[in-house]
């Protein structure tokens, strides 16, 4: 099992050093292409309210105009150490690229107001904008050290197949070799997705969760009033992407309604989450006869997500792909019973009849299988919930998270 608390040796004797002997970090601009309820902008609010309360001057830049102000405000940053961008894409394209450019001059500007030594870039879009961040404002001030924060296996979902993007390539490799002072990764798997490329100075920093949150059940309650009956509640988080697994869940959810004959009364699944494979997930519902007990919730409140995991009888992550998993660690916090795939960096989070159920990643069959053994065996219990719940806290636990990302910043600004 992987240890994510392993050092890579460039920060090894620092990260050992006694808290009080390492200096507070100098002042951080974290960089997002937006702010949504999803997986690595949630982790970010996170991250930038511990580091506040820890006494680092914090600032973030938003380079689109996507924006959940409920998620924002989770940061609890005052609007004068807020830059929003509004770029209309959030996604590396024609109409991302084509933006930037005007946004780099107002950017310069508000870093060098902010006083930001450290820079904590998220996503793809948010690494290239830092990159040419670190170019224009070379001539501005003090050189700025760009971390960038990989949150899932990057060129594994998005490989350059095309002449184009072999070329963007070249370019973003040669960027990174000029600005990227180290490289952050969520697991153990992303790191070595992105092991073929530009990277240095790699750490391992896994996300984290509130792990005494307590999730809002009334708000839960509120979202299932719709579902008539008592049914056993399945639960389905996450963002409506292929790489999640809905359109081969909804395949093993069917075959079992058929071949148990459960109905409406018996069995319901509930998909929290928004994204561009809703269309083709409401094929597959119509296509399979499950309109009657499916429900699609769209995105839901953080607080109400995790009132979700603690309401339902079963919380699925059948990712196909995964650089991380979230809601897997939220819902074993929640005292949730998950089943999950073992696809990337979720094989490091799930541990077969310890903390969860798992089942080999896109093997159709075997999740099958293990949802008819959880339906003939529902009223037992397939794993020490207790156990899980101290487990999760011990490795993803929101405390020991920041006390690394303290050191790694103190390493970052003092090289």
């Amino acid at each position: 099992m992987p240890d994510f608390t392993h050092d890579r040796g460039w920060c090894m004797k620092r990260a050992r050093l006694p808290f009080r002997l390492i200096q507070m970090p100098q002042p951080v601009l974290v960089i997002l292409p937006s702010v949504l309820a999803a997986g690595a902008e949630v982790q970010a609010m996170l991250q930038i309210r511990e580091l506040q309360a820890r006494g680092v001057s914090v600032s973030l830049m938003v380079l689109s105009r996507m924006v959940d102000e409920a998620v924002l405000a989770e940061a609890r940053l005052p609007e004068a150490s807020i830059c929003r961008l509004r770029n209309p894409a959030n996604t590396l394209g024609g109409a991302f690229l084509r933006h930037l450019w005007r946004d780099l001059p107002r950017a310069a500007r508000f870093a060098q107001a902010q006083g930001a030594r450290i820079v904590i870039a998220h996503l793809p879009p948010g690494h290239l904008f830092a990159r040419l961040l670190y170019l224009v404002c070379l001539a501005r001030g003090p050189r700025l050290r760009v971390i960038q924060y990989h949150h899932s296996v990057e060129r594994k979902l998005n490989p350059a197949d095309t002449i184009g993007k072999r070329a963007f390539a070249v370019v973003n490799g040669t960027l990174a070799r000029l600005a990227d002072h180290s490289h952050w990764h969520v697991s153990n798997a992303v790191e070595r997705d992105l092991a073929g490329g530009f990277t240095r100075r790699n750490a391992v920093l896994p996300n984290a969760c509130e792990t005494g949150a307590a999730g809002d059940r009334a708000a839960a309650e509120a979202l299932l009033n719709a579902i008539p009956g008592d049914p056993y509640i399945i639960l389905f988080p996450g963002r409506l992407k292929s790489m999640k697994g809905h359109l081969m869940f909804l395949d093993a959810f069917a075959r079992l309604c058929q071949a148990e004959g459960a109905g409406p009364e018996d069995l319901h699944l509930v998909i929290a989450g928004e994204g561009d494979q809703r269309e083709a997930i409401e094929a597959a519902i119509g296509r399979h006869r499950l309109a009657a007990q499916v429900t699609l919730l769209g995105a839901v409140p953080h607080s109400a997500l995790l009132g979700l995991n603690g309401r339902a009888e079963l919380v699925v992550v059948p990712s196909l792909d995964e650089g991380f998993g979230n809601v897997a660690i939220e819902a074993i916090a929640q005292g949730a019973l998950v089943l999950g795939s073992d696809a990337g960096g979720l094989a490091e989070v799930l541990r077969d009849g310890e903390n969860a159920l798992v089942f080999p990643a896109g093997d159709v069959e075997a999740l099958t299988g293990q949802l008819t053994e959880i339906w003939h065996h529902r009223a037992e219990p397939f794993i020490d919930a207790q156990a899980a719940q101290a487990d999760c806290a011990a490795r993803f636990g929101l405390g020991p998270q920041m006390d690394r990302m303290i050191a790694l910043l103190d390493v970052a600004g003092g090289d």
